[in-house]
């Protein structure tokens, strides 16, 4: 059976493992300029030898980055805001040329293609890679809704960080060589470079609505309480049914078809808080305590790197607020899943600064 971060059992674990196996979770958090990372997913040692925090503030990639490539990020906090953030495309190049220098680490490759014909890129972590989905997994997702730009900010500085770490620190190493990563940077490019482009406050993914409106959000696209609405000019417009874009259907297929996934991060901003998943009755949630023990001890590894207090919000479940979120979706399959809200700010409240 699977453990959470606290060594508790839960009740549906997706993959068999040694009798002892036990499953950590991630930690990821960013500051304005600066990435605090840690990821520790451990099959069988005991947590409390693994629990530890990694951080990074600024390194540069120019040690192993093409200098054709433009420097990544741009760390002049006096350049307009968007220069700071890495576009779809420099993720891509960037993907690309560390599997090219590291291909027994990272596996890239395209889970479906959007609307705009972009690729839906995801990169497997672990050692041995093609041994990867032997092992038990964590999928990351970040930036679903456009403006939340955080998500492939995180997931770009962390594989940034993996690279230059895991053959010096012994306990990443050991995490990689039993366990595996997959990681979506962006789930929503279509949006996202929208957002960067034209309307910073862009949410949903660009889908033609075919009535002069345009988009779905993607995080009401998911099939557990799904809700038909049909104001399509809505920010949380759903879609005509649950999987109708072409991005959350390249995500289901990809969960679907690997059963070793047992904790799901979905990275969204703002808030500093976690919000976990909910089945919606209470009585039946045996695994709600290992939930919030999950999003606990990665509150407090947060706290101990960055000095920032992240709050756990998992009482009475908000019933008419949650309705299609992936959230929902991986914790209907037996994954452990919950929402982390990174920042105080989305990247558009930096209007002045754009």
């Amino acid at each position: 059976m699977l453990a959470a971060a606290c060594g508790c059992r839960l009740k549906a674990a997706r993959l068999p493992l040694p009798e002892k196996a036990q499953v950590t979770s991630a930690f990821l958090v960013s500051g304005k300029r600066e990435a605090f990372v840690a990821i520790y997913i451990n099959s069988l040692s005991s947590v409390s030898d693994i629990l530890a925090s990694a951080s990074v503030t600024g390194v540069s990639v120019s040690h192993w980055r093409k200098p054709a490539l433009a420097p990544f990020p741009n760390n002049n906090k006096y350049w307009p805001m968007k220069q700071q953030y890495i576009s779809y495309q420099e993720t891509i190049d960037f993907l690309q040329q560390a599997m090219g220098e590291h291909p027994d680490l990272i596996r890239v490759h395209s889970i479906g293609e959007t609307h705009e014909g972009r690729p839906i890129m995801m990169a497997t972590i672990s050692r041995d890679v093609a041994y990867a989905d032997e092992k038990p997994a964590l999928l990351y997702t970040g930036t679903i809704h456009a403006r939340e730009w955080i998500g492939i900010e995180l997931a770009t500085r962390f594989i940034r960080y993996v690279i230059a770490n895991y053959r010096t620190d012994p306990r990443l190493l050991s995490t990689l060589t039993r366990n595996t990563l997959y990681m979506v940077p962006c789930l929503n490019p279509d949006g996202f470079e929208y957002s960067r482009n034209h309307f910073s406050f862009w949410r949903k993914n660009r889908r033609d609505n075919g009535d002069g409106t345009f988009g779905v959000d993607l995080n009401r696209n998911f099939p557990v309480r799904f809700r038909k609405n049909n104001d399509t000019s809505s920010n949380i417009y759903g879609g005509p049914e649950a999987f109708s874009e072409p991005e959350t259907r390249a995500v289901r297929d990809f969960v679907e078809s690997h059963a070793n996934i047992t904790i799901a991060l979905d990275y969204h901003s703002q808030g500093n808080v976690f919000f976990p998943a909910h089945k919606f009755n209470h009585e039946e949630e045996m695994e709600g305590a290992d939930l919030n023990m999950l999003c606990a001890n990665m509150a407090n590894e947060i706290r101990k790197v960055t000095g920032r207090q992240y709050g756990i919000h998992r009482g009475k479940p908000p019933f008419n607020l949650i309705h299609g979120s992936g959230r929902e979706y991986y914790y209907s399959k037996g994954i452990m899943a919950t929402v982390v809200e990174v920042g105080t700010r989305n990247i558009p409240d930096y209007l002045i600064n754009m």
